[in-house]
């Protein structure tokens, strides 16, 4: 019991930072240097409210059982503490606190040298892409996916630095929490265990050593899943519901098969080969470019490191396994759901530039090392800063996108109440088509529109539509049924109505105010 006790002991020091001044004084930095980046990058969404997409739908009320059938059950409860109008800013402050304390648990578990590098590491975890679609459509759960990765964080430092077993029952219990609040987040815990596997073949360490870390990682990832499936099962029955197959839904893992995980395992190769190297749609050509220069920094890193350390055969061959199969275990999720890369939980992929700069860090004693970790600094310190406008720019427009949203909104209510027979929260209103299908409505600039709402209008499909008046303070008793919808959209009379913004695109048809918005599917 007495080493367990002083693993409890120094999880609770290190929480503190109770260490070393020197130390402090490295970790102060980091944390504030952390701090500083994730509001440079997503400060502009959180004191600008814009709702987007989802967010629409959940800005005044959590979406409760639809969150406990994808399998996120902890957060219809956290949203009671947190209160259930998400507010960006305080929803802001709470996911930055989480983000920086992830970002300085992964620092402490992927240890470097340098302090510069460290921070550039760090800010990559702070600003990227997949928080800033978080911050740009799904603001509302931003604090929930944040603590979700904190947690898998956590389950790993536990793993490594708590005593035998209460290393296991504490990163199982974390693991747990972070799959409650989102599952697809567990990608960031197996990227970690892989890195720390290969930190292992790297200081060559005993076969036996790293035999005992694989088991007790993958033992706390049997109780922490385990421990999840259990609650999640508990949560369907205390919500009389059942699961649901939506977007990283526990649903879509009935579909799973050894040839759908062998498929999706080569494919991800693919994925993040076109995401980071040959698709411009978010970074343009210049940047994909200077991807590619990492990816060569690395290898090169990689290779040399293996040379000059002349490591154990079996260390030699683990390193080389685990280095090449990073991309699967960062795409870990997209890959059991069958999907391409999705943003919001892609966050684990980032930990591609921690694991660069890692490689990197590591060769300062050789004498190309110096020249490889100045250049690897100075394109890292050029994509940091290209992320932080990328995400300024892309808040800048959604914020002009809901603007613009408000205005047609506005004229469309105007040209509905004037409608005879129409009588605003009583009479049913169907909306026919979004708004991403109509030619009028103004296109974003370059393809910003990737990754703050997927449409030309802050509303996409017609309950976002009928929600979005709701916050307008216009009740509209909205038709929710998407057959009667459809019903509707196929009508002889719907389909001779022009589309807005032109004369009679809103009619009273059958009792039934119907606006159509767009024509193409």
């Amino acid at each position: 019991m007495r080493g367990e006790w002083r693993g409890m002991k120094r999880l609770l020091e290190y929480l503190r930072g109770c260490t070393a001044g020197k130390i402090d004084a490295r970790r102060k930095a980091l944390l504030f240097w952390t701090g500083v980046i994730t509001l440079c990058a997503n400060g502009y969404a959180f004191v600008n409210y814009m709702p987007l997409h989802d967010a629409i739908n959940h800005m005044f009320s959590s979406a409760g059982e639809w969150e406990v059938q994808l399998g996120r059950f902890f957060q219809p409860f956290y949203v009671y503490l947190r209160g259930n109008v998400a507010s960006p800013w305080l929803i802001g402050i709470i996911g930055t606190v989480f983000t920086v304390m992830s970002a300085y648990i992964i620092a402490d578990i992927i240890k470097m040298q340098n302090p510069v590098c460290e921070i550039l590491a760090c800010g990559f975890l702070a600003a990227n892409l997949s928080v800033t679609e978080l911050c740009g459509i799904y603001i509302y759960i931003y604090d929930c996916c944040m603590i979700a990765v904190f947690f898998s964080c956590l389950s790993v430092w536990c793993c490594q630095h708590v005593g035998h077993p209460w290393n296991i029952i504490c990163g199982g219990g974390c693991l747990m929490l972070s799959m409650g609040f989102y599952q697809a987040y567990i990608s960031v815990a197996i990227a970690l265990c892989a890195v720390v596997l290969l930190q292992k073949a790297f200081a060559d360490a005993s076969w036996k050593e790293e035999v005992r870390s694989v088991f007790t990682m993958v033992l706390m990832g049997i109780i922490g899943v385990a421990g999840y499936l259990l609650l999640y099962k508990i949560s369907l029955i205390m919500w009389h519901t059942t699961s649901t197959g939506g977007s990283n839904g526990m649903g879509r893992l009935t579909e799973l098969s050894v040839r759908v995980i062998f498929q999706n395992s080569i494919k991800t190769y693919g994925d993040i080969w076109k995401f980071f190297l040959g698709d411009s749609r978010y970074f343009g050509k210049i940047v994909c470019g200077l991807h590619g220069m990492l990816l060569l920094i690395m290898l090169a890193g990689f290779i040399i490191f293996l040379i000059q350390k002349k490591l154990k055969i079996y260390n030699t061959t683990g390193a080389v396994v685990i280095f090449m199969t990073l991309p699967l275990w960062c795409n870990f999720t997209s890959i059991i759901q069958g999907e391409n890369i999705v943003l919001r939980s892609s966050y684990a992929l980032y930990l591609l530039f921690f694991i660069c700069i890692m490689i990197v860090d590591r060769l300062s004693h050789i004498p190309v090392g110096k020249a490889m970790r100045y250049m690897t600094c100075f394109i890292c310190l050029f994509l940091l800063v290209r992320n932080i406008q990328y995400s300024n720019t892309s808040y800048m427009y959604a914020r002009l996108t809901y603007d613009r949203t408000v205005s047609i909104m506005t004229r469309i209510l105007e040209d509905m109440e004037g409608q005879e027979g129409y009588e605003g929260g009583v009479t049913p209103v169907a909306v026919i088509g979004q708004f991403n299908k109509n030619d009028y409505v103004e296109v974003y600039h370059d393809d910003y529109k990737f990754v703050n709402g997927r449409s030309k209008a802050s509303t996409t499909y017609p309950q976002t539509t009928y929600n979005f008046w709701r916050s307008l303070g216009s009740p509209v008793n909205g038709i929710q049924d998407n057959d009667i919808l459809e019903t509707y959209a196929a009508s002889s009379r719907v389909k001779q109505m022009p589309c807005y913004p032109y004369e009679g695109y809103c009619q009273m048809i059958d009792d039934v105010m119907v606006v159509k918005i767009a024509d193409r599917k």
